[in-house]
């Protein structure tokens, strides 16, 4: 049995998905999760542990890149021939992100993005990091939204 992977088929950190819808994205993403599984499951235990740590190696400087990673947010934005502005895009986010119930351990989270986003939306040249960003898209994924007005909210958001 082998102890090495046949490919090195990694994702370029700088890549730029332009023009790809999500269901391409999606089927490149699957066909390089197969072709990976085919690999690793001829590997004997030393060939499983050694693509572990390649894994490992790969999480940390993923979590390096991230680290440092910014988005640069629109001063206004433009949804269904709406002009809204920063601010008011960001006192969205605060009234959805304060709709969460959390139990006591998770408020501190709660607390420090609804903060992030009411120092953003003062901000000139608004930046997020990665991890505000993503903790956010989190926390709002866990809402179920109701009529035109919250659809219309959150949509402009997005």
């Amino acid at each position: 049995m082998s102890t090495e992977t046949k490919t090195e088929n990694k994702i370029d950190r700088e890549f730029v998905l332009k023009g790809e819808n999500i269901e391409t994205v999606a089927a490149g993403l699957e066909a390089d999760v197969a072709l990976y599984t085919e690999e690793i499951s001829s590997l004997d235990a030393e060939g499983l542990k050694k693509a572990e740590a390649d894994l490992m190696e790969e999480f940390k400087a993923d979590d390096e890149y991230l680290k440092n990673v910014e988005y640069e947010l629109a001063a206004e934005v433009v949804y269904d021939d709406r002009k809204i502005k920063r601010s008011e895009l960001c006192n969205k986010v605060i009234g959805f992100i304060n709709r969460i119930e959390v139990d006591f351990r998770n408020t501190l989270g709660i607390y420090q993005c609804v903060r992030f986003w009411k120092t953003t939306g003062a901000t000139p040249d608004a930046k997020i990091p990665y991890g505000a960003f993503d903790s956010t898209l989190r926390m709002l994924g866990t809402l179920k939204f109701k009529g035109e007005n919250e659809c219309f909210n959150i949509l402009s958001v997005n």
